[in-house]
């Protein structure tokens, strides 16, 4: 303790280890370097512990998950972020034809396509096909069949 009873900072764990280590080749006998190796085996395991345990305490409750878990985040992101777009790509491309669609219909079954036949296609019931062509044909002025 310093005059101010405050504790006084002494080395960290990686320098005490450091300085344990360096003393290894300077013991006076066997017993003596194998006393300071058994402290930096244990200075190294209780550096191991107590990382481990903050790393698993930041895993716990931190709000950045672990590397591992942000990796499969990133990976899962990717995919979405690829659905996405492409569910962006297809409903931009419906949006194009959604305001031809009933004449499209109108257009398949003047050509003679049944309407069951036109609803399986578009994946839509048979009485939208009917409707739309009922609404379609009161609409439209009346085809030259003379072509």
């Amino acid at each position: 303790m310093s005059a101010t009873n405050q504790p006084t900072a002494g080395p960290t764990v990686a320098e005490l280890r450091a300085e344990i280590e360096a003393q290894l080749s300077h013991a006076d006998s066997p017993m003596q370097a194998g006393m300071l190796r058994s402290i930096v085996e244990f200075l190294d395991d209780y550096t191991h512990e107590l990382t481990s345990a903050a790393y698993a305490h930041v895993s716990r409750t931190s709000d950045t998950p672990a590397p591992k878990q942000q990796a499969a985040d990133a990976r899962a992101w990717a995919a979405a972020r690829q659905r996405l777009a492409a569910a962006a790509a297809a409903r931009r491309a419906w949006k194009e034809f959604e305001p031809q669609l009933p004449q499209i219909i109108a257009d398949a079954a003047w050509a003679g396509r049944k309407p069951r036949d036109i609803a399986r296609d578009i994946d839509a019931t048979e009485s939208y096909v009917y409707r739309v062509i009922r609404e379609t044909a009161a609409q439209v002025p009346a085809r030259n069949t003379d072509q």
